[in-house]
């Protein structure tokens, strides 16, 4: 376990197949509680997004097939939900990994994410275009767009709205990367945020 890699530490896109170490928090979610890897720092999205909830959002590159079955609903896998109109990258989007009221059996503050051995089994972690994700999405991304983001000590591009590192993410052939937390689009050489086309293919 020692010598596996972190995945927020990697500079390039974790290898499908091969194992990390993933930062994963035991919560209830979908009526299970399991540990769900999750991407990203916990944060909450009153400013932009109404959704004021703590939240962490999931990283399906590490889900299993079992977990897949109880994020996606009603039994259906990762094949399933990626061949229908309404796919997983959108309901997760939709969805995240929230706290529940202090005074529900399953609820209270959520744990910090402690980190587990995991596999990748898909490369991309996905977010859904523009189009899917909603008005408040496309208010959200003109707010930012033509924003830097820094850079930490280890050289990872940091997404300006809730700071998740960005370097384990594979930029497109035009050399964006798209940040899995909300489809923030950023141009990886000059770390700028670009304007993703609404209703285009995803980046």
């Amino acid at each position: 376990m020692a010598q596996l890699p972190i995945v927020s530490d990697l500079t390039e896109p974790p290898v499908v197949g091969q194992f990390y170490r993933v930062p994963c928090v035991r919560y209830w979610w979908h009526g299970r509680l399991r540990w769900w890897p999750v991407v990203g720092p916990k944060h909450d999205d009153a400013e932009h997004l109404a959704f004021e909830k703590p939240h962490y959002h999931i990283d399906r590159r590490f889900l299993r097939e079992s977990d897949f079955r109880v994020a996606g609903h009603q039994g259906r896998t990762r094949g399933e939900w990626a061949r229908r109109l309404y796919p997983a990258d959108t309901a997760f989007a939709a969805g995240p990994l929230h706290e529940l009221p202090q005074d529900d059996f399953k609820g209270g503050p959520m744990p910090a994410p402690v980190l587990r051995k995991r596999q990748c089994l898909v490369a991309d972690v996905g977010f859904p275009s523009i189009a899917r994700a909603g008005e408040k999405f496309e208010r959200f991304h003109d707010a930012y767009q033509g924003r830097r983001c820094r850079r930490d000590a280890a050289g990872h591009l940091i997404c300006p709205h809730k700071g998740a590192r960005l370097g384990s993410l594979a930029p497109d052939r035009n050399g964006i990367v798209t940040c899995p937390l909300h489809g923030l689009a950023i141009n990886v050489e000059t770390g700028v945020v670009v304007r993703r086309p609404p209703g285009g293919p995803k980046l």
